[in-house]
């Protein structure tokens, strides 16, 4: 019998990239244990492909008698929580007797805002959340257009300090990158209880190659939102004295001021914003990409859109920005220059595209370093050894 293990996710469906390596995760792991999720909301997307992996999926608010008596019925030997912010669902496992653990995947608990830097300036937060909440940060003041006519709400710093201390005493945290660990760290978690576990994606079964075309397309991946940078990837465009073709690969509330911007700096017909795109439709865009650039602002808790691309022999140029460093090494995986460092981002570009030669060796390069060290089949095991010897703390 294999042991049984509960997991816990804000969404059903795939919403986004914690959805994604949640169910590529499961998929594996369902081979080594008996896989029970419960969800709160759901998505809509794909729901039913989504579910393949776990023997039962629940949804919170269907659960009639109640978060304690489920678990009490279900005898789970490990409680594992991802993307979770509800208090009733802590305190139920903790109150439950089992060990439970949870998946770092954003700075949702120990941040009011959730994305961990200043929204005016976009510059990185380095303070434990207490006092910096409210002055500088005031992250108690939350934008939402449907509020009042102000379009403001107000975030309760009690219920969030609850939601930490309620975070703090699972028995386990599991992060993708060093910098995570050091923010946990920062935040006043237990360091003994943090493990490093890299959100490595599972490796797609189709195999590309670029040639480097002398187009110099370069590409951009993922949602965009401010956080992701993209306006910044724009500004730093306007200094490249290469041609280039930018293709950006994605959808998010802030495309149409990328668009605008885009358009205000003269660049339109350089950029060409394709929308969302599925794994295999996004293929032939890598067959001639040069690079593709990572501009993310926000600190990342990891970054995994990079070593997808890093395996088919792309390197990648970025910002410095939380746990990108883990694997975005400079001249090994490509050029990491300094978070928000516009001139410097230019420069690196320029540098990729004007050497054909040094890029093809980058590639390589990268692709040597993912397969060494973000091995898709050791940290599954890894993972899977991990929540084992978890169990035992019951």
């Amino acid at each position: 019998m294999l042991p049984r293990l509960l997991l816990i996710h804000q969404h059903f469906g795939f919403q986004g990239g914690a959805e994604q390596y949640l169910f590529s995760i499961s998929e594996e792991l369902s081979q080594r244990f008996e896989l029970h999720l419960i969800y709160a909301t759901g998505t809509g997307k794909r729901e039913a492909d989504f579910a393949a992996p776990f023997t039962s999926v629940s949804r919170l608010a269907d659960i009639n008698a109640g978060l304690d008596a489920y678990i009490e019925s279900l005898k789970p030997q490990l409680i594992y929580l991802h993307k979770c912010t509800d208090p009733l669902v802590f305190r139920g496992a903790l109150d439950s007797g089992i060990p439970a653990i949870r998946m770092v995947h954003d700075h949702d608990v120990y941040c009011m805002r959730s994305y961990k830097y200043f929204p005016w300036s976009r510059e990185p937060c380095n303070h434990k959340a207490g006092s910096a909440c409210f002055i500088p940060c005031m992250g108690f003041v939350q934008r939402d257009r449907n509020a009042n006519c102000l379009g403001v709400k107000l975030k309760s710093w009690s219920d969030q300090k609850e939601l930490i201390e309620l975070d703090q005493k699972l028995h386990a945290h599991l992060v993708g990158s060093h910098f995570m660990r050091t923010e946990l760290i920062r935040q006043g978690y237990d360091a003994e209880k943090i493990h490093i576990v890299p959100p490595v994606p599972r490796p797609m079964q189709a195999s590309v190659s670029s040639d480097f075309a002398a187009s110099n397309h370069l590409l951009f991946i993922g949602q965009i939102i401010r956080g992701k940078g993209l306006d910044c990837l724009i500004r730093a465009l306007q200094k490249v004295d290469k041609p280039f073709h930018l293709y950006v690969l994605g959808e998010g509330s802030h495309r149409s001021h990328c668009e605008r911007l885009a358009d205000s700096l003269g660049l339109s017909d350089r950029i060409s914003f394709k929308g969302f795109l599925p794994h295999s439709e996004m293929l032939p865009y890598f067959e001639h990409a040069s690079a593709v650039v990572f501009p993310s602002v926000w600190p990342e808790p990891f970054g995994a859109v990079g070593l997808e691309v890093m395996r088919w022999g792309i390197p990648v140029v970025g910002f410095d920005a939380g746990g990108v460093r883990d694997w975005l090494v400079d001249g090994v995986s490509g050029r990491l220059v300094e978070n928000r460092n516009i001139p410097a981002l230019s420069r690196a570009i320029n540098n990729i595209l004007g050497d054909k030669e040094e890029t093809r060796r980058l590639g390589l390069s990268a692709k040597g370093f993912v397969q060494e060290t973000f091995n898709f089949e050791s940290i599954l095991e890894r993972q899977s050894q991990l929540l084992k010897s978890l169990m035992q703390l019951a």
